[in-house]
């Protein structure tokens, strides 16, 4: 982590407690009037036009006092780029790159305006660069993202061509107002041939053998944690800490149909997981609530995907399996610093969430997925269910971002 990341924080907010905090710990300016120059556009409580301008007349007044320091003309150059000033930001980022030619993030910038303004040729000389020095630099993601802008150029083609998989791709959505509300069984009738029973093996010897049991036998023994099957060949969403250090698990349907899968991606922060089912197909999935038109963009706007408050949950008891219970919204949390969200959730009344339904789909009257059971509050009982647009984050960023990570690592190190 250092400052060349600031272009991505700006572009990327909301990760914006973890970077507060990160900077403060490493500058140790709590109690101090005078925070480092870099970091400046760190302390902005919302990047609004009156923050960005005054981080803007900050930043200018660095590149006067130190009109050698290349990361001087970096900040300036994201500052005036974020504000529209492309034209003067170029100059900033062609002045940061006169004193310093190893600046990888100033040759992706630089990259990505010539893009925006069709010239070409340009974009790609910078964003070669821009590739060689974050190879050299041990930076998979911005390796990455240069070497798929690159091919972008070179074959005329879009972004989400190149990328495996999104939450697009991989969530089934269905806009509420095409759906007619249903009752109780109805909804569990739709929903529950989707929800999965997943046990992990345990290990013959404690370290990579894996002893495989029968399906039934394992699900006396450990008890089943829920799971959400998002397509077809058995993509399955859950939480992180159903599957724990588990890498195969076993996964059984409400039809009856077992299999085994691998788990490929976790994400500790929203401790959720995405397991793939070997060799599965024509698999039961759930829809996921969207809506047409989202009249409020605010922090609560998810609150549109449910109708009367009135949700559900399908989940596991003792001998009792694909259970569905109903309840109510009490309100939508949003964990963030500064108003900048990181986890939104859904928080339900004490007692609708129990051992079991973590990990299972929260739903809402017209049988739509609107979020993932996660946690209770040890205090007061309460549910807590990731959003539909946590889950979108953690397909499209977290789980991409690991994936370059680890393959960059496999390639370069």
């Amino acid at each position: 982590l250092n400052y060349n990341n600031l272009a991505w924080l700006l572009y990327n907010h909301q990760y914006y407690a973890e970077w507060y905090d990160m900077i403060q710990e490493k500058h140790n300016y709590k109690d101090s009037n005078l925070p480092p120059e870099y970091s400046f556009a760190l302390i902005a409580s919302v990047f609004n036009n009156h923050d960005v301008a005054q981080i803007t007349k900050e930043f200018r007044n660095i590149v006067r006092q130190k009109p050698e320091d290349s990361k001087s003309h970096l900040n300036l150059g994201l500052i005036l780029e974020i504000r529209g000033n492309i034209k003067e930001a170029i100059s900033e980022y062609k002045k940061a790159l006169k004193i310093d030619p190893k600046l990888s993030l100033v040759n992706y910038r630089l990259g990505q305006i010539y893009r925006n303004m069709g010239k070409n040729r340009k974009a790609i000389y910078h964003l070669q660069k821009a590739q060689l020095l974050y190879a050299k630099s041990n930076k998979p993601y911005g390796f990455w993202r240069s070497k798929q802008l690159i091919s972008l150029l070179e074959n005329d083609s879009r972004l989400e061509d190149l990328i495996e998989f999104n939450s697009a791709r991989l969530l089934k959505t269905d806009f509420l107002e095409d759906r007619q509300k249903l009752s109780k069984n109805e909804i569990n009738e739709l929903v529950s041939p989707a929800i999965t029973c997943i046990t992990s093996y345990p290990q013959s010897d404690g370290k990579t053998r894996l002893k495989l049991l029968p399906v039934n036998m394992m699900e006396n023994m450990m008890g089943c944690r829920a799971g959400i099957n998002l397509t077809g060949d058995g993509y399955i969403l859950t939480n992180a800490h159903n599957v724990s250090e588990s890498d195969r698990v076993a996964v059984t349907f409400k039809n009856g149909q077992r299999f085994l899968g691998q788990v490929l991606d976790r994400g500790s922060y929203l401790d959720l997981a995405l397991i793939k089912l070997d060799q599965a197909s024509n698999l039961p999935k759930v829809t996921w609530a969207s809506r047409k038109l989202e009249e409020n963009r605010n922090s609560d706007s998810e609150l549109n995907l449910v109708d009367s408050d009135v949700v559900y949950a399908v989940g596991f008891r003792p001998n009792e399996p694909w259970q569905i219970r109903q309840s109510k919204i009490l309100k939508m949390s949003i964990m963030g610093l500064y108003k900048r969200p990181k986890i939104s959730s859904f928080i339900t009344p004490k007692g609708f969430v129990t051992f079991g339904y973590s990990g299972g789909p929260l739903i809402n009257s017209y049988g739509q997925v609107i979020g993932i059971t996660f946690s209770k509050s040890r205090k007061t009982g309460e549910g807590r269910h990731l959003s539909v647009n946590t889950v979108k984050e953690f397909i499209d960023r977290i789980i991409l971002t690991e994936r370059i990570r680890r393959d960059f690592n496999e390639k370069y190190n």
